[in-house]
C-alpha cells in the first residue's frame, strides 16, 4: 500500500512540474483561447468533469468558432471551419490520432482505428480490398434479410424498449452473417453479453479521458478499473475467436470465396495464413470492425426513425419512393439502392443533425499552415463534427430537419468539407460505403412496413451525450404502427 502511495505521489509531483513548464512555441495560440475561465494548472481541463465529451466541447465552443482549450499550458486547437478542416484532414503532418485516444489502445490493440500513420497506411491499403463494390453489393440481400427479422421484432416494441440496443442487435447480426456466414440469431436473444462487454470496455477506456489522475498507466493499473477492462477485452476476444473458428470450419468444408475479393473476415484469415500475421492482430482488427459496424450504424437507424416519426410528411415521401422503386413486397437489391435518392437524403440529414462520432482528433507531427495561423508541431487538434454540421455558415436554421439540404444543387453550393459524418481526408472511415448501403436498405424496409411516430417537437428536446458515440441520455420517444 505504501509503495502504491509513493508511486501516486511521485506521478503527481512530476505532473505538476510538467504542467508548469512553459513552451514558447505555443504562444501563437494564446489569442484564440476559449472563453471559459482558465484555471491555473488545469487550464480548461475542469470542463471534463462532465464525463461527457459532447458536453465538454459544448462548453468550450459556446461561440461556435475555432478556439483553443488548454490542458495546463498544453493546447488543443478545436475547429469547425470547413476550409481549415480540409487542410488539416489532408495534411501529412496531421495523420496521427489524438494522443488521448491511446486510452482505447487496450480495447482495439494495434488495429487500424488508432495506430501510428506509417503503419496505418500499409494496413489500410490491404484492408480496403474488403470494401470493393462487388463485395458490398453481395451484402445487400443479407442486409435486407436481416431487416425482415427486425421488422418482425418491431411488432412487439413498447414505450420501455431500448431502441439503441434493439437496432444494435440488428447491425451486429448483419455484420456477422455478411462477413462470416455465421448466424448466431443475435436479434432473437433478449440479452447479448458481448454487447455489454464491448460497450463497457469502451466506456472504461474513455472514462480515463475525463480523469487526469488516471492518465498515468501505472496509476490506472493499480487504482483504476484496469482489471475490469482486461476482462472486457478477454471476453470479446474469446467471442470473436469462436466466430473465427466457425468461419475457418466453413472454409475447410469448401464454403469459402476463393476469389480475390473477400469480406473482411476472410481477408484477415488469408493474411494470417499467407503473410504470417499473428492471430491476435486478426482478432483486434475484427473487434474494431465489429464494433464500428454495429454501434455507429445502430444509433443512426435510431435517430433516423425518430426524425421520421417527428416529420410524417417526410416519412411519407420516403415511403412513396420505396414503393415506386422497389414495390410493396419485392426484395431490396443492390440495383435498387442508387435509385433511393430521397431515402439517402434523409439518412444524410440525420447524420448531419446527429453525427454518430461528433468529435475526432489529430496530433501534429509538424507545422500546419491553416491560413490565419500556423499550427505548431506537437499539439492536439479537435475536429468538431457536431458543431460543423450545425454551423449556420453552411446550414441555415441548423436545428431544422430538412433533407432537401442534400439536393444536388444545394450540395454544390456548400464547401465539400462542411459535411463530414465519416470524417474526411485519407484517414476517413474505411467502411462508409458499407454503412450507407446498410442504412438505406434497413430504412427502406422499416418504412415500407411501419409508420413511425415521435412526440418530440424539435431536436432540442433530445438531451445528448457522447463518450465516443453520440446518443441521448434517455430512451427515445418512438412508436411503430404496422402499415398493413
Amino acid at each position: 500500500m505504501l509503495s502504491s502511495l509513493l508511486v501516486l505521489l511521485a506521478v503527481s509531483v512530476s505532473l505538476i512540474f510538467y504542467l508548469l513548464k512553459p513552451d514558447k512555441k505555443f504562444e501563437c495560440l494564446k489569442p484564440y483561447t476559449a472563453t471559459p475561465a482558465y484555471v491555473p494548472l488545469l487550464g480548461h481541463s475542469y470542463t471534463l468533469i462532465t464525463n461527457n465529451i459532447f458536453k465538454a466541447i459544448e462548453i468550450i465552443t459556446s461561440k461556435n468558432k475555432p478556439c483553443v482549450m488548454w490542458e495546463g499550458p498544453k493546447p488543443l486547437y478545436a475547429t469547425n471551419d470547413a476550409e481549415e478542416l480540409k487542410i488539416i484532414l489532408n495534411h501529412p503532418n496531421a495523420l496521427n490520432k489524438l494522443t488521448k485516444f491511446r486510452f482505447l489502445e487496450e480495447v482495439f490493440q494495434g488495429s487500424i482505428i488508432g495506430i501510428e500513420a506509417s503503419i496505418w497506411r500499409k494496413n489500410r491499403k490491404k484492408l480496403s480490398k474488403a470494401f470493393h463494390q462487388n463485395i458490398l453489393d453481395s451484402f445487400v440481400y443479407i442486409f435486407y434479410e436481416r431487416s425482415l427479422i427486425l421488422v418482425d421484432i418491431l411488432k412487439n416494441v413498447t414505450s420501455t424498449t431500448d431502441f439503441y440496443d434493439l437496432f444494435q442487435k440488428f447491425t451486429m447480426d448483419s455484420f456477422l452473417v455478411a462477413n462470416t456466414g455465421v448466424d448466431k440469431q443475435v436479434q432473437r436473444e433478449n440479452y447479448i453479453e458481448i454487447v455489454d462487454y464491448l460497450l463497457r470496455g469502451q466506456a472504461i477506456a474513455i472514462d480515463r479521458f475525463f480523469k487526469p489522475h488516471f492518465w498515468n498507466d501505472t496509476v490506472f493499473k493499480y487504482f483504476g478499473r484496469s482489471s475490469e477492462l482486461t476482462k472486457c477485452v478477454k471476453e470479446t476476444t474469446d467471442y470473436l475467436s469462436e466466430v473465427l473458428n466457425q468461419r475457418q470450419h466453413l472454409k475447410d468444408n469448401g464454403d469459402f470465396n476463393e476469389t480475390r475479393m473477400k469480406p473482411i473476415m476472410d481477408l484477415l484469415l488469408e493474411m494470417n495464413e499467407l503473410e504470417d500475421i499473428d492471430k491476435s492482430y486478426v482478432i483486434n482488427e475484427v473487434r474494431t470492425f465489429f464494433y464500428a459496424a454495429t454501434d455507429t450504424s445502430a444509433h443512426t437507424v435510431a435517430f433516423t426513425c425518430t426524425l421520421l416519426g417527428m416529420h410524417p410528411e417526410i416519412q411519407e415521401k420516403v415511403y412513396e419512393e420505396v414503393i415506386n422503386v422497389v414495390g410493396k413486397d419485392s426484395p431490396i437489391t443492390s440495383k435498387d439502392l442508387p435509385n433511393l435518392k430521397y431515402t439517402e437524403m434523409v439518412v444524410n440529414e440525420s447524420l448531419r443533425l446527429f453525427p454518430v462520432v461528433p468529435f475526432v482528433g489529430r496530433f501534429t507531427t509538424g507545422e500546419i499552415d491553416i491560413g490565419r495561423l500556423v499550427l505548431p508541431k506537437g499539439i492536439e487538434i479537435g475536429v468538431l463534427i457536431f458543431q460543423l454540421h450545425r454551423n449556420e455558415k453552411y446550414f441555415p436554421d441548423p436545428s431544422k430537419f430538412d433533407p432537401d439540404r442534400f439536393l444536388p444543387e444545394e450540395v454544390a453550393k456548400r464547401h465539400p468539407y462542411s459535411f463530414l459524418p465519416f470524417s474526411g481526408g485519407p484517414r476517413n472511415c474505411i467502411g462508409w460505403k458499407y454503412a450507407m448501403m446498410m442504412l438505406k436498405t434497413s430504412m427502406a424496409t422499416i418504412v415500407r412496413n411501419y409508420k413511425m411516430h415521435s412526440n418530440y417537437k424539435s431536436t432540442e428536446e433530445m438531451e445528448l451525450e457522447s463518450h465516443i458515440i453520440l446518443r441521448t441520455s434517455h430512451n427515445l420517444d418512438l412508436t411503430f404502427t404496422p402499415r398493413y
